[in-house]
């Protein structure tokens, strides 16, 4: 989970950018990272 976020933040890439592609997997993730990004965001 960590190394697939990671690889998408050294990417530059945001959630909103992220397509799935009907992946569960990825659609998962995605929603992992966002919630991630928002806990981050509450904590500035």
């Amino acid at each position: 989970m960590r190394w697939q976020i990671n690889s998408w933040k050294d990417e530059g890439l945001r959630p909103k950018d992220i397509d799935d592609n009907g992946d569960f997997n990825v659609e998962v993730l995605k929603k992992m990272y966002t919630e991630y990004e928002d806990y981050l965001q509450k904590r500035i």
